[in-house]
C-alpha cells in the first residue's frame, strides 16, 4: 500500500527452475516453470478525495520450457 498516492496492488508470482550437469559432462538439462500459482491479472486500485479506481492488467498464464544444453 502506497500511503502518499492510496493505491493499493496485491500480486504474487513464484517461479521455479530446476537444473541437472554431470561432472565433465557437455550436456545441461533445464525445467523451468513460470507463475505457477497461476496469477491471471494484476489488480490495482487508487483512492483519492475525489476519485476511486480500478485497473486490472492480464499476465501470461502458468507455463514451462525444457531445456537441453550441450557445450561444444
Amino acid at each position: 500500500m502506497n500511503k502518499a498516492s492510496q493505491t493499493k496492488s496485491e500480486f504474487d508470482f513464484f517461479n521455479a527452475f530446476i537444473s541437472y550437469q554431470g561432472k565433465s559432462s557437455p550436456w545441461e538439462f533445464r525445467f523451468t516453470v513460470w507463475n505457477i500459482l497461476d496469477t491471471r491479472s494484476i489488480r490495482r486500485d487508487s483512492f483519492t478525495e475525489n476519485l476511486i479506481s480500478t485497473y486490472s492488467y492480464l499476465v501470461q498464464s502458468r507455463y514451462g520450457l525444457f531445456t537441453v544444453k550441450w557445450d561444444i
